[in-house]
């Protein structure tokens, strides 16, 4: 009896200490008669938050900087479609005009000089080297390309005075032909383009031009209003003599020994 009595005692507290901890909200500690239950039947439903958010999409790849360099591209050659390039092969310490501009000298590590971004077209290059007449060039920049151009020949220059003026206006380097000029009046302004003269204003008697290559040159002469044109040749080792006239617009040519030009 005692035994039972002990038992039921036990039942009962047991009892009474779980209706004071559930009434406190504490959890009753695991007895070794609790078995962790499991609910194998139905999946364990997804939050109503995340069910109704729809999934976010990745944003797909921009192609956008690939057309706008493709673009930039085609702009780029847009501009520059009117203009070209030029490279000019010629000895170094030459000096460079384009279009009456001075661009510099030569340099051997260029092979010459290099010209970029040039309008398209027709232009003026004026290539000058010391003790020797300018060459100029007419050139025309293509299009998007690259234009080749050598200066490989330079006249020697001339050797310009007039009657009773000693003073030499350019270094000789070597004879060809000279040329003498007279007129009347006295004061004339003479143009020979293709000699390296413009504009050379004449005010004594005689005029003379040495070491001009053998050639026919187109001479222009200007004096009272008038202007007056003659293609002279020039003799390699003879002396060719004008005498231009303006009083009756003539321009009369004679060719003389060297020898017997002298004066």
């Amino acid at each position: 009896m005692r035994g039972w009595r002990r038992s039921v005692l036990v039942c009962l507290s047991v009892l009474l200490a779980g209706v004071v901890i559930s009434c406190s909200g504490k959890k009753a500690p695991p007895s070794r008669w609790d078995v962790p239950s499991y609910d194998f039947g139905q999946p364990k439903p997804a939050d109503p938050a995340m069910a109704e958010k729809a999934p976010e999409k990745l944003p797909a790849p921009e192609t956008g900087g690939q057309t706008e360099v493709v673009h930039a591209k085609v702009v780029a050659r847009e501009a520059t479609a009117d203009t070209g390039h030029l490279q000019i092969k010629c000895k170094p310490g030459v000096l460079i005009f384009l279009d009456g501009n001075l661009l510099g000298p030569t340099k051997a590590e260029y092979g010459g000089m290099i010209i970029q971004d040039i309008a398209k077209g027709r232009h003026e290059l004026k290539a000058v080297m010391e003790g020797f007449m300018p060459v100029v060039d007419t050139i025309t920049i293509p299009s998007g390309g690259v234009l080749v151009h050598s200066i490989t020949s330079f006249v020697p220059a001339l050797v310009i005075t007039q009657e009773g003026d000693d003073k030499d206006l350019a270094t000789a380097v070597a004879q060809t032909g000279d040329l003498v000029i007279q007129s009347l009046p006295v004061e004339c302004t003479i143009d020979i383009p293709a000699a390296g003269v413009a504009g050379y204003r004449k005010e004594k008697d005689k005029w003379k031009a040495r070491n001009i290559p053998g050639g026919e040159y187109r001479a222009t002469f200007s004096a009272m209003g008038k202007r007056l044109t003659h293609d002279v040749k020039v003799t390699t080792g003879k002396v060719t003599v004008l005498m231009v006239n303006f009083v009756d617009g003539t321009v009369s040519e004679s060719v003389e020994d060297a020898a017997g030009a002298g004066n």
